[in-house]
């Protein structure tokens, strides 16, 4: 997080625009490349969405869902560009299209379901496919089995058996993985890590 606020102060002071808007593509799935091993991609893809969650003029777009496990630099360019596009025709243009990548915002427990709530879903959540990729379930460090479904902004996890402790649920927490979970604009949720 450190190194992005030092390289957006930089350009900023440097173009002598301290407003320049910035558009981040978060790192997606890698696992290995050549002699390079993927380490701790989660917690550089939860600080680029933390200088993204400070800065105003700084927004995240997100490719979880375009990752190359034995590559890290994905071959699919043209929706990593589509996606920035949407991002510049709604902060920068002001023009009325869906362009943020599902934010979930809130996680409770109702019973044995729990429900996920997500920003930057208006018109629903889509899951491309039988179940949500890269989403996990875990109590006092032990998966918790389940099935999941959109309603609307919601994700609904029906847990296959009753947890007594708080769970933990995360969405791509893994140096590798591709996820299938997209609104409207099929731009793939933001992955995440929420308790409850």
């Amino acid at each position: 997080a450190e190194a992005l606020r030092a390289v957006i102060a930089d350009w900023r002071t440097a173009w002598q625009r301290p407003d320049l808007p910035f558009f981040v593509v978060q790192l997606p799935g890698f696992a290995s490349w050549l002699h390079v091993v993927a380490q701790d991609w989660p917690t550089i893809r939860a600080a680029q969405q933390e200088v993204a969650d400070e800065d105003g003029r700084v927004w995240l777009c997100s490719v979880a869902d375009m990752g190359a496990k034995h590559d890290i630099h994905p071959k699919e360019k043209k929706p990593v560009g589509e996606r920035l596009a949407l991002l510049v025709l709604r902060h920068l243009l002001g023009v009325d299209v869906a362009a943020d990548a599902p934010r979930c915002v809130e996680a409770r427990r109702e019973g044995s379901r729990v429900m996920l709530q997500f920003d930057h879903a208006e018109d629903g959540l889509l899951v491309a496919g039988a179940q949500v990729n890269a989403l996990e379930v875990v109590c006092d460090g032990s998966p918790v089995p389940f099935r999941a479904a959109a309603s609307g902004r919601m994700l609904v996890l029906a847990l296959d058996e009753p947890a007594a402790g708080p769970l933990e649920i995360r969405l791509a927490q893994t140096n590798w993985f591709r996820t299938n979970l997209y609104n409207s604009a099929e731009i793939p949720a933001l992955p995440f890590r929420v308790r409850c």
